[in-house]
């Protein structure tokens, strides 16, 4: 059986089971199933649709928006999607990310509101065994390069991005690449308070070349919510993220190279704010702080050391234009 998706506006044809999602092995840098050709499908729609609705609308923006937004962030262990990849010396995590606003609707449409092209790089520095602390490796990590669209259609937001993630340093060989889809859904005000929601996400992401474990590429899963609310008006915010990385198709991988389902569970309490004794002509800083315990399935247990758990704390500000 199949089921038609329609999303601000646009019929997605999808040939997903409506009841069940059956994910087939095929072969190895063609892990496109119909599960990801639908949501590509679905988020590609909701970027391609504004040009239709401009045609028959007249939908006229008043020209292109930048923004640059920057990243500092410190912490005591980096824990990529469950697998550990430092816990010794100083790890210091900066970023930036340049959004281009390319499409903005003039009033109410039909299709998306605005559609965002994002660019940016993410690093790891370190200076433990995976850094400079082992001879002929160098301090740079880890350079997450990635590109991609954003859609915004109401209160949901879709994303498509390409990321490499390479290491200039020589701390893993080989790159990885992977595309991603994600849709988020913002859900203040349902909950009978205007500064509380749930803020809920999935994410899928399919390696492509590489991998981040185990022995071939696979497809990972994300199920997330952010709840949160000011504990201190316009000064402090607490939130709450929960995220659940899954496997499903051999991201995770067990001693004998099957799909092990559960990567882990990240249960985390984040404190942000806003700092402004600094002018507004140096842009928007903020700064967080946050702790985070990581409950572990059995592969990136074992990559952990044989610790099943971690607590991580961490600290970072942000810079926004």
């Amino acid at each position: 059986c199949s089921s038609d998706l329609n999303v601000c506006g646009l019929t997605v044809l999808s040939r997903v089971p409506a009841h069940t999602i059956y994910i087939q092995e095929i072969n190895m840098n063609r892990r496109f199933t119909k599960l990801s050709l639908a949501l590509i499908a679905l988020v590609l729609g909701m970027v391609i649709a504004p040009s239709a609705n401009a045609q028959e609308e007249g939908a006229a923006g008043e020209g292109p928006d930048f923004s640059l937004d920057f990243s500092l962030d410190f912490t005591t262990q980096y824990v990529f999607r469950g697998i550990n990849q430092e816990d010794q010396g100083l790890i210091f995590q900066p970023g930036v990310e340049f959004g281009l606003n390319v499409y903005e609707a003039a009033g109410e449409a039909k299709g998306p509101s605005s559609v965002d092209f994002i660019v940016g790089i993410w690093n790891s520095v370190h200076d433990g065994p995976t850094g400079n602390a082992t001879p002929g490796q160098g301090i740079w990590y880890e350079a997450d390069v990635y590109f991609g669209l954003s859609a915004t259609c109401g209160k949901y937001t879709a994303d498509l991005t390409y990321t490499n993630y390479s290491s200039p340093g020589g701390g893993f060989a080989g790159d990885v690449d992977e595309i991603s889809v994600g849709i988020s859904y913002d859900d203040s005000g349902a909950w009978g308070k205007e500064d509380f929601a749930l803020n809920p996400s999935v994410l899928v992401a399919f390696e492509i070349n590489g991998f981040a474990e185990g022995t071939q590429e696979g497809i990972y899963l994300e199920l997330g919510i952010e709840p949160g609310f000011e504990l201190v008006a316009d000064k402090v915010t607490l939130t709450f993220p929960i995220v659940l990385g899954l496997s499903l198709d051999d991201y995770y991988e067990d001693a004998s190279g099957d799909n092990e389902t559960f990567g882990y569970l990240d249960l985390g309490v984040v404190a942000t704010v806003p700092m402004d004794f600094i002018p507004a002509k140096f842009g928007a800083w903020e700064a967080s702080a946050g702790v985070h315990v990581l409950l572990l399935g059995d592969s990136n247990e074992t990559i952990n050391g044989g610790d099943d758990n971690e607590v991580i704390a961490t600290f970072g500000i942000g810079i926004g234009f």
